[in-house]
């Protein structure tokens, strides 16, 4: 199965509820947009956004590995925007965590991407599969080829239609006010059972409270 979230860490989608409809897509998320994968480079190691160069000194000191990321930049061809923040027309850019695979985006694939931008003003990020829906002509899809459910959406046209319809209406919703799936609620005032830091905020620049954004 194709997915854009890392393998070693929880998936977001996996503790927070998904989207319901189009519009709850368009009030998650910064940039709402029609594209296709262009380039994309080779892993990079970077710093965390939150990075603070006296770290580097401490885990020299202790020989530990220095806190570094390796990510991937998915350049995108814009074709119709209907949610811009502002910035994405100077970058267009996703960053996904982890190495380049045949399970995730590859060149001249198209998609209605739902996006949030990451603190670098540079390049946006995901929440989940939902973020992405491919356009190849097929059904209505997520990106890990789940259906996503939303009423009245079948195709690439009424799709299109939902979301310039959704866009007037927004009323943003930061993700630490996405709701939480049941399982995950009914156990969170029992620490040993605290799932670890979800990977997917990692690549998403409006995260939760805390360092979840680095």
């Amino acid at each position: 199965m194709r997915t854009l979230a890392r393998q070693n860490a929880v998936p977001l989608s996996s503790l927070l509820i998904p989207p319901k409809s189009i519009q709850d897509v368009v009030n998650r998320r910064s940039v709402v947009f029609i594209g296709t994968i262009e380039t994309i480079s080779e892993p990079i190691s970077e710093k965390p956004y939150n990075h603070d160069p006296s770290d580097d000194d401490y885990f020299s000191r202790n020989g530990l590995p220095l806190p570094r990321r390796e990510v991937v930049y998915y350049d995108i061809n814009l074709e119709d925007v209907f949610l811009d923040d502002g910035n994405l027309v100077a970058n267009p850019r996703l960053r996904l965590f982890g190495r380049h695979s045949n399970l995730r985006p590859q060149v001249g694939e198209r998609f209605l991407f739902a996006l949030g931008a990451n603190p670098d003003g540079k390049s946006y990020g995901v929440a989940g599969d939902w973020c992405l829906i491919p356009l190849d002509g097929g059904a209505i899809r997520n990106f890990d080829g789940e259906s996503p459910g939303y009423a009245g959406v079948t195709d690439e046209t009424s799709l299109k239609s939902a979301v310039k319809k959704a866009v007037p209406d927004r009323v943003y919703l930061p993700l630490n006010q996405w709701p939480i799936q049941e399982k995950w609620r009914a156990n969170e005032d029992a620490p040993a059972e605290t799932p670890q830091t979800p990977g997917a905020p990692d690549d998403e620049g409006d995260g939760p409270p805390g360092n979840t954004n680095n």
